[in-house]
């Protein structure tokens, strides 16, 4: 199904929201979901939502405290920044989970692939959380830095179940969501408001 048509369906945008999101599309020479943001009728979440849904992919907002730290090891902060993705989770069989903004960016997938054997599942998160999980992995490893140069125990996140909770209940709020479902599943856990 059509991105224009699935957003339709599921009731988030109009016949006359999407006329003016083709419009704009065709005025500026972009894609249909920028354009649907550009006039207002989605935000960034609705749409990567959508396209992770219509392309079969899990989508995650990736928060530092919800990553496996072990996918991080030998991974600078600068790499993730420069490419932004956000290494998240790895199987028992080994694959990694990877957090994409864009999952048509060939460059991206490509870096991701050789950086991890092509051993990845694709996910699809919003930028700002991605690039919010670098900075916090980059301050992150200035601690574990100092620690070690201080000669003091190295710990991992602090508090990470508390972090992830409090992510959970915000993100919760955020929406204004009245329930929070947490499904497990073989390879991901899926949290629906």
């Amino acid at each position: 199904m059509r991105l224009g048509e699935m957003l339709i369906e599921q009731g988030l945008i109009t016949e006359e929201a999407l006329e003016m999101a083709l419009a704009t599309q065709k005025e500026r020479g972009i894609r249909l979901g920028e354009a649907l943001i550009t006039v207002g009728a989605i935000n960034q979440r609705t749409l990567l939502q959508n396209i992770a849904h219509q392309a079969g992919t899990p989508y995650i907002e990736p928060s530092m405290a919800m990553v496996d730290v072990s996918v991080l090891k030998g991974v600078s902060p600068d790499y993730l920044a420069k490419h932004c993705f956000v290494p998240f989770s790895r199987s028992d069989d080994g694959t990694v989970t990877v957090v994409l903004h864009e999952l048509q960016n060939d460059s991206v997938r490509r870096a991701v692939e050789e950086l991890y054997q092509g051993n990845v599942v694709f996910a699809v998160g919003p930028d700002d959380a991605i690039n919010a999980t670098i900075d916090d992995y980059r301050r992150y490893r200035v601690k574990r830095e100092e620690q070690k140069d201080a000669g003091e125990p190295v710990t991992g996140p602090e508090d990470a179940v508390v972090q992830l909770v409090n992510h959970i209940l915000g993100q919760a709020v955020e929406e204004g969501a009245s329930d929070i479902h947490i499904e497990p599943m073989a390879h991901v856990t899926r949290v629906r408001y």
